[in-house]
This record gives structure tokens, C-alpha cells and sequence, in this order.
């Protein structure tokens, strides 16, 4: 036990070196800091896009935005809230964009918990993905971000504020909003699966 603490310290402190160094402006620094949470931070922004080439490139729009920005870090330790707030506020301006143009419909298929499947099921499965996508790409962008932050990418109130940078009490409401909007439209189907009832 005491090893594992001994280990995760150290990984700790590695980081912190490394994240300070990136600060001072050393590129191979930042450059590790990027591979660490590169996968996490591309995982999320696909959530909110559905879309690879999207959220590939909203990913390194991320990261370049980052590493010009990262002299004005306030707080070493929280590096990993900060990359993600400028990722889902780049989606959000993304989001915005496109649907004002109205050339973009996004699509997010949600996780469920794998079991095995009758025909029927799997079908059924597949019905409630497409209505969730549905459902959940008709929902404000904001309310989208803060769902998918909390119910895909499992955040806590707390850590969906700071990256969305407002307070507690408005993520609970809009993940409150969105998780109703959903309920009132999918009352039809078996919603087991779905970690909608935070």
C-alpha cells in the first residue's frame, strides 16, 4: 500500500515538474503532458461531436490554444480541467456555429451496459440509441455539454463547473433540464441502461 503511494506521488510530482516546465515554455514538456491526456481529452470531445475528423480536429485546436495559453495557468494542479474547459468551449463555439448554419447534425450514441442480446433486444437496443441521438443533438449546447460530461464521462458537479466554469448550482440545473427534455420523450422505451436518473 504504502508503494503504491510512494508510486502515485512520484507520478504526481513528475507532472508538476512537467507542467511547470511547459509553462516556462520548454515544448517537449508540454509535448508529454499532451500524449498523457491527448486519448481522454479526444474521447470527450467525440461525445459531444460524434464525429472523428470533428473531434480530431477540435482536439488539436485544443491543444495548439493550450500551449499558447499555458503561461497564464493559474494552477498547476488542476492542468487537466483546464485542457478540458478550452476543449468543450472550442465544441460549444463549434456546436453554435454549425447549428445556426444548419449544416451540421451532430449525433451522440450513448454506452450501455454489455449484456447479452436477443434479436428483439438488439433491435430494440438500436431504436433507443437512434431516439436518444435524436434527443439529445435537439437539447441547448449547453446542457448537451454538461450531460455528457456527467453521465458519459462519469465528472462530478464540482469538476463539470470548473471545466464549464460556472457554478454548481447551474450544472445541476441544466443537467436536471436535459435529463428531463429526455425522459419526457423516451417514456416509451426501457431506459434501464441509461444513467439518466442522477
Amino acid at each position: 500500500m504504502t508503494s503504491e503511494k510512494n508510486i502515485n506521488s512520484d507520478q504526481q510530482n513528475h507532472e508538476e515538474f512537467l507542467i511547470k516546465k511547459a509553462m516556462a515554455g520548454d515544448k517537449s514538456a508540454f509535448g508529454m503532458l499532451a500524449g498523457k491526456y491527448k486519448n481522454k481529452l479526444y474521447s470527450l470531445l467525440y461525445y459531444m461531436v460524434h464525429n472523428q475528423e470533428d473531434a480530431m480536429d477540435l482536439l488539436q485546436d485544443t491543444l495548439l490554444k493550450a500551449y499558447k495559453s499555458i503561461h497564464k495557468l493559474r494552477c498547476p494542479n488542476a492542468f487537466y480541467s483546464w485542457l478540458n474547459r478550452i476543449g468543450v468551449n472550442l465544441t460549444l463555439n463549434f456546436l453554435k456555429k454549425n447549428e445556426r448554419n444548419k449544416k451540421y447534425r451532430e449525433r451522440l450514441v450513448l454506452e450501455y451496459k454489455e449484456q447479452t442480446e436477443s434479436p428483439l433486444q438488439s433491435l430494440e437496443k438500436k431504436e433507443l440509441q437512434l431516439k436518444l441521438t435524436k434527443l439529445i443533438s435537439q437539447l441547448p449546447a449547453k446542457q448537451k455539454a454538461a450531460l455528457v460530461l456527467c453521465d458519459i464521462e462519469g465528472y462530478s458537479y464540482k469538476e463539470i463547473s470548473e471545466i464549464l466554469d460556472c457554478n454548481v448550482g447551474t450544472v445541476m440545473s441544466r443537467i436536471y433540464y436535459a435529463r428531463d427534455y429526455i425522459r419526457k420523450h423516451i417514456s416509451n422505451y426501457n431506459c434501464d441502461a441509461i444513467k439518466l436518473s442522477k
